[in-house]
């Protein structure tokens, strides 16, 4: 959710930058930065589960949001 590069913000920046369009946009921290002492000995969780699996169900949340039409804006 929050890469950090110097003092800089890029995944933040380019949210701002996307929702003043009206673009939706969601973030999250991974599930290892969240529960990363939980799932320390955990070597069942693969690349696959911690970021394809979680995008998919953002986007089945936003996807189930009446406020975002089925382009991805954002609509008040």
């Amino acid at each position: 959710m929050d890469e950090k590069i110097g003092n800089n913000y890029p995944f933040k920046d380019l949210a701002e930058g996307l929702s003043e369009k009206g673009i939706a946009v969601l973030r999250y921290d991974k599930r290892t930065f969240v529960y990363g002492k939980e799932m320390k000995n955990d070597t069942r969780i693969t690349v696959k589960e911690e970021t394809i699996e979680d995008t998919i169900l953002a986007a089945d949340f936003l996807r189930k949001d009446s406020r975002i039409d089925s382009y991805g804006w954002f609509s008040a």
